[in-house]
C-alpha cells in the first residue's frame, strides 16, 4: 500500500472517467488527428510539472515530474502504420501514454491526463479550422 509524504498509508482509487474519455471522430484525417493527440501530450506535461502543494506543505510538480514528463508521448498512425514506440489497439487512431509505473496513482492524486484530454476537446473545432487552413482547404 502506498505511503504519503508524512509515512501514512493511504489508499488509492483511481477514476478514469469511463466512457468519457473515449472520443469517436469518423472521417477525421491524420494531420488532425495527430494535431489533436500532440496538443494533448503537450497539455498533459504542463499538467505534470504544474506546481501544487503536497503533503509536507511543499509547492511543486507531480512526484518525478522528469521522469513522467519524458514518458508521456503521443502515438499516432500515420497511413495506417503505428509512428511511435508504444503499440495501440487496431481500432485506435491515436493515444497520449504515460508509461511510468507510477502515473496511475498520480492520476488519481493531482489528474493530469484527464484535464488535458478535456482541455483539448473543448478546442477540437479550433484544430480541426487550423489543420484544413494548413491543408488548403
Amino acid at each position: 500500500m502506498p505511503r504519503d509524504a508524512k509515512g501514512r498509508f493511504v489508499s488509492v482509487e483511481v477514476d478514469w472517467h469511463g466512457e468519457d474519455l473515449l472520443l469517436k471522430l469518423e472521417g477525421v484525417s491524420e494531420d488532425a488527428m495527430k494535431a489533436l493527440v500532440l496538443e494533448t501530450e503537450a497539455h498533459v506535461k504542463v499538467n505534470i510539472a504544474k506546481p501544487f502543494e503536497h503533503a509536507d506543505g511543499e509547492n511543486r510538480g507531480q512526484i518525478d515530474t522528469g521522469a513522467m514528463i519524458n514518458s508521456s508521448r503521443a502515438i499516432y498512425r500515420k497511413r495506417g502504420i503505428v509512428v511511435g514506440d508504444i503499440d495501440i489497439p487496431r481500432d485506435a487512431a491515436a493515444a497520449v501514454v504515460c508509461p511510468a509505473e507510477y502515473a496511475a496513482y498520480q492520476e488519481a492524486i493531482r489528474p493530469f491526463l484527464f484535464p488535458a484530454a478535456k482541455t483539448v476537446g473543448r478546442r477540437a473545432k479550433a484544430i480541426f479550422t487550423t489543420v484544413a487552413r494548413l491543408a488548403g482547404l
